[in-house]
């Protein structure tokens, strides 16, 4: 059975440079700390730090190590879906039928009120996530190894009469700044707790991916006071009532067909 690192990789990269980048935090001098063999090629260590920085004092980190093998590679999950916290145990439980889980640890910021992450997400060209800024990202490549890049791109929708709107975040919770897509892959639901305008957008034709693009058609516009079903493969553009006229303007115009 393949041994995989469940993601860990955010973590390993970060500790390669938390020596440089944060001495000053974690101190000048190693108090305790040991490292040890997990798996093939893959290593577990601690260590624990003491800094006389103010308010500082004693630190520990954990980290893996790993050499990118056949039988050794990481993986990103989500879960079934975006919206919601997930303890490592159930992604755990859910993968371990299939691959032999290592390590694992949160590869991303997210919201602790709605568990989605904070920055951006891509398997495999598909935009699972995106934020509406630029976000400094972490890569795996084919072979398990890793870069990390400045990465941004934009997501724009145009209209038959050539009109453009800029969506800036794809399967973020909503919030009154901006025009959001979501796909099934969000949630059952929008999810939405404020009074908003929803499109549903149907007959999908395309790939939700980087240097794609897809066609849909407008089967439903609605103003709701809260939160709608997001149906199969369908997409719905959400946006709050108090959101900034650049955005509801031009997704005013729409109409159904």
């Amino acid at each position: 059975m393949k041994k995989i690192i469940s993601l860990i990789l955010s973590l390993l990269i970060l500790i390669t440079f938390s020596m440089e980048s944060f001495a000053s935090v974690l101190g000048p001098s190693m108090i305790d700390g040991y490292t040890v063999t997990v798996g093939k090629g893959t290593t577990f260590t601690k260590q624990v730090f003491y800094s006389d920085q103010s308010g500082v004092g004693r630190q520990t980190e954990h980290f893996i190590t790993y050499k990118p093998s056949a039988d050794v590679e990481p993986v990103i999950t989500h879960g079934t879906y975006l919206y919601g916290t997930k303890r490592l145990s159930d992604e755990v439980s859910r993968l371990s039928n299939s691959i032999n889980l290592t390590g694992g640890i949160n590869a991303d910021f997210f919201s602790l009120q709605t568990g989605v992450p904070m920055s951006n997400l891509i398997i495999d060209g598909k935009i699972v996530s995106k934020d509406a800024a630029g976000q400094d990202t972490i890569g795996i490549m084919e072979d398990g190894s890793a870069f990390i890049s400045y990465a941004t791109f934009s997501s724009i929708l145009t209209k038959e009469d050539g009109t453009e709107v800029d969506i800036h975040n794809i399967n973020k919770y909503r919030q009154p700044y901006a025009a959001y897509l979501l796909t099934e892959e969000f949630s059952t639901t929008t999810q939405a707790t404020t009074e908003g305008f929803d499109i549903i957008l149907g007959s999908v034709k395309g790939e939700m991916a980087l240097g794609k693009e897809l066609t849909a058609t407008v089967e439903s516009i609605t103003e709701n006071d809260g939160a709608i079903e997001i149906p199969k493969n369908k997409l719905v553009i959400t946006i709050d009532k108090n959101a900034p006229a650049e955005f509801l303007e031009p997704l005013s115009t729409l109409t159904e067909g």
